[in-house]
């Protein structure tokens, strides 16, 4: 697969597969896995597609929780995580990694509020408990049709 082949694999299995597993690290250095909702998936929210669509080439990911979650807690101790996105009926699976941030910016929580979150930030997008995760990426690694490859995303 040539690089381009490489992004459009891994971004098309970020665009399909439900859920995607969040790993931060622990104040005992161990590291936390969990379930998030992946915004990515344009089937489960198409409007988010547009937020998206513009960044093929860096990966960017926004996930959403409680404020007074051990998330933000971690994360704030130690921006270092990863995502994975995998697909396991069909063995593949994409992970990146780099520095996460809590992002405050009240335009992009609008942006990326969907009204059957109400249930858990029923303030709406104004809510005081409802946080943005920001990632940006510093590399990609992939495997699916007996392959492995690295995307190194800070070489631009």
């Amino acid at each position: 697969m040539n690089l381009i082949e490489q992004r459009n694999y891994c971004l098309n299995l970020m665009k399909t597969v439900k859920a995607c597993f969040l790993s931060t690290i622990n104040q005992s250095g161990f590291p936390e896995i969990r379930a998030m909702l992946n915004l990515r998936n344009s089937g489960v929210y198409p409007k988010l597609s547009e937020v998206f669509e513009k960044h093929d080439e860096d990966f960017p990911v926004y996930l959403t929780t409680n404020s007074a979650s051990q998330k933000v807690r971690q994360i704030n101790n130690n921006s270092h995580i990863s995502i994975y996105y995998c697909d396991p009926d069909v063995f593949q699976g994409t992970m990146i990694a780099g520095k996460a941030e809590i992002v405050d910016d009240i335009s992009l929580k609008k942006e990326l509020w969907q009204a059957d979150w109400n249930v858990y930030y029923p303030g709406g997008p104004n809510d005081p408990d409802y946080t943005i995760i920001r990632f940006k990426p510093d590399y990609v690694k992939a495997y699916g049709n007996l392959n492995t490859f690295t995307i190194n995303l800070k070489e631009k």
